[in-house]
This record gives structure tokens, sequence and C-alpha cells, in this order.
């Protein structure tokens, strides 16, 4: 009976031993896949990210372009104001020969694109 006692519990602690095995194959399973799951999810997030990186470049080109032309603009529109100014107040202005009528479009021109400058940049 010792005989069959030992074998037993041999059989015991070896199914003991698989079990523990197999716990650990199947926990290692659950870890390796856990991890793909993550690596999915990153390379996911990061196409994600790629994506919206491009869209935030394009869009800053877009705002930057946006920004230079108006910068051009005003200050187009501000040289305009100056020649314009320079005219209306020069001493010389009687000297061009000019009609009142003429002056006065001038200054009318003078007055609209000092508007214009106002109401767009201020």
């Amino acid at each position: 009976m010792a005989f069959s006692s030992d074998t037993s519990s041999q059989a015991c602690q070896t199914r003991k031993l698989v079990m523990a095995d197999f716990a650990t194959w199947l926990n290692e399973r659950e870890i390796v896949y856990t991890i793909q799951r993550k690596l999915a999810f990153l390379c996911i997030f990061m196409t994600y990210l790629q994506r919206e990186s491009m869209l935030l470049i394009l869009y800053l080109q877009v705002v930057f372009k946006e920004s230079v032309i108006l910068t051009m603009e005003k200050l187009q529109l501000l040289e305009r104001i100056h020649k314009l100014a320079s005219i209306v107040h020069s001493e010389d202005l009687k000297d061009f020969n000019l009609t009142e009528e003429s002056i006065q479009e001038i200054r009318k021109a003078l007055d609209a694109l000092t508007e214009k400058y106002i109401t767009c940049y201020c």
C-alpha cells in the first residue's frame, strides 16, 4: 500500500505541476493577447495622430497664407492713404491747378480709404 500511496502522491504532484504549467501558459497567452490588443490600439491611435497633425499643418498653412495676404492688403491700403494724404495736405496742391471739385474728390477718396482701414483693421 505504501507503493500505491507514493505513486498517487507523485501523480497528484505531477497533476499540480501540469496544471500550474497550464495556468502559466494561459496567463502568458492572455498577456500576449493583451499586448497585441494594446499594440493594435497604439497603431490606430498613431495613425489618427498622424492624420490630425497633417490636418493641423494644412490649417496653419492656410491661416498663415491668409495672414500674409491680409497684411499685404493692409500695407497697400496704408500706402494709398499715405499718398492721398500727402497730396491733400501738401502746400503744393494749389500749384497743380486742380479745381475745387477735384480736390474734394481726392478728400472723399481719402476719407473712404481711411474709413475702410478703420472698419477692417481697428
